[in-house]
C-alpha cells in the first residue's frame, strides 16, 4: 500500500529569547504490506518509511557571546528513514504475544540558521549528525495470558519489555561543535545509552463485566534513565510506579 503525504505542517513563530523560527513542513513516503496467517491467527505488518523536513524544528540550546546558553527553537533540515515490523500472535484463544520492532536513521542534511528579530542570522553546525530522541533501534514484546475462573470471570496477566538504542536526549551546540562544549558539558551528558523497561500488570474482569480492576506496575526493573537535557540538568524518566486502576461500564 504505497502512500504519499505531500503536506505536513506545523506554523513557525517568534521564540522567547526573541528569535523566530520557520513554518515545519514533511513530504512523507510509506509502503508496507499487512498481512495474515494460520486462520487469521498471526498477523505480520511492514512499512518502509521516508521523511524529508526541508525545517525540522528542535528545541535547542546554542552558545552565543560569553558562552551565554540561548533557548530556542531553530529550524534544520532533517531526513528520517526506517523500517517497521509489527506481529500479533493468538498462540492459544488464552495466549497472545506481541512483537514490534523499528530500525531507523534519522539526520540532519546540512547545517541550520537563526534569525533574531534584527534580520541577523547565525549558522547552527549540526555536522550532518544524528538528531535527538531518535534512537535507531525500538524492540518491544509483550506477552498475555487469560484464565478463566469459576465464577465466570476473567483474570488477564501480561508483561511487556521495550529495548531503545543509544540516543541523544537534547540538541545542543556540544554535540555536533567541540567549541559548543562548555562549563563542562560533555556529549556523554547529552547521551542516553541503551536501555530496557519492563512492565506488568494483572486485571480482573466479573463476568458480568460491569467494571474491571487492574494493578499494574511499570519499570518495574527500577531503570534509571535520561529524557532530557536543559544544558544544566538532566531529566529522568519515571521511576519504577505500581498503582490500581478501576474502571466501569455502563
Amino acid at each position: 500500500r504505497p502512500t504519499v503525504l505531500p503536506r505536513g505542517y506545523r506554523p513557525g513563530g517568534p521564540s522567547v529569547q526573541g528569535v523566530n523560527y520557520e513554518v515545519e513542513k514533511v513530504t512523507a513516503y510509506e509502503v508496507g504490506s499487512k498481512n495474515r496467517f494460520f486462520d487469521n491467527r498471526l498477523q505480520v505488518n511492514l512499512a518502509a518509511y521516508l521523511n524529508d523536513y526541508p525545517n525540522f524544528q528542535n528545541e535547542a540550546t546554542l552558545y552565543g557571546a560569553s558562552n551565554l546558553q540561548i533557548s530556542t527553537i531553530v529550524g534544520i533540515p532533517a531526513r528520517f528513514k526506517g523500517l517497521e515490523i509489527e506481529a500479533v500472535w493468538a498462540i492459544t484463544p488464552n495466549d497472545r504475544l506481541d512483537v514490534s520492532t523499528s530500525f531507523s536513521e534519522a539526520k540532519y542534511i546540512s547545517n541550520g540558521l537563526v534569525t533574531d528579530l534584527s534580520g541577523n542570522t547565525a549558522t547552527v553546525t549540526t555536522d550532518e549528525g544524528r538528531v535527538p530522541h531518535a534512537p535507531g533501534t525500538i524492540a518491544t514484546v509483550g506477552y498475555s495470558h487469560d484464565f478463566a475462573l469459576s465464577d465466570g470471570g476473567r483474570l488477564s496477566a501480561a508483561i511487556s519489555s521495550s529495548y531503545r538504542s543509544k540516543q541523544y536526549i537534547a540538541f545542543n551546540s556540544c554535540l555536533y561543535d567541540a567549541n559548543g562544549c562548555t562549563s563542562g558539558l560533555t556529549v556523554g551528558r547529552l547521551t542516553q545509552g541503551a536501555y530496557n523497561l519492563v512492565d506488568v500488570a494483572l486485571t480482573y474482569t466479573p463476568a458480568s463485566k460491569p467494571f474491571s480492576i487492574s494493578v499494574y506496575g511499570r519499570n518495574v526493573t527500577d531503570e534509571v534513565y535520561k529524557t532530557g537535557n536543559d544544558g544544566t540538568l538532566a531529566f529522568l524518566g519515571a521511576p519504577a510506579t505500581y498503582g490500581v486502576i478501576l474502571r466501569a461500564n455502563y
